[in-house]
């Protein structure tokens, strides 16, 4: 009888890395681009602090307005 090839552990899927030349960023990868905890991005979302674009019942953020929100939550020293 042969024997049945082993399948590899299933493992937990992380979220995709963002690069620099991501132009799109659903809220895990947001949280991560602007080094904080994805419930930060999603309390900006809701307070309407942070653009966003719905695709069914995702969001996803432009880098752009990251980049925007991130200097205009900027404290001057």
């Amino acid at each position: 009888m042969a024997r049945k090839p082993k399948t590899p552990p299933k493992t937990a899927t992380t979220a995709v890395q963002p690069t620099n030349e991501q132009r799109y960023f659903r809220v895990v990868e947001a949280a991560e681009y602007l080094r904080c905890a994805p419930w930060a991005v999603a309390a900006a979302i809701r307070a309407k602090k942070l653009p966003y674009i719905t695709l069914g019942k995702r969001f996803v953020l432009l880098r752009d307005d990251l980049d925007a929100f991130a200097v205009g939550n900027r404290v001057a020293a």
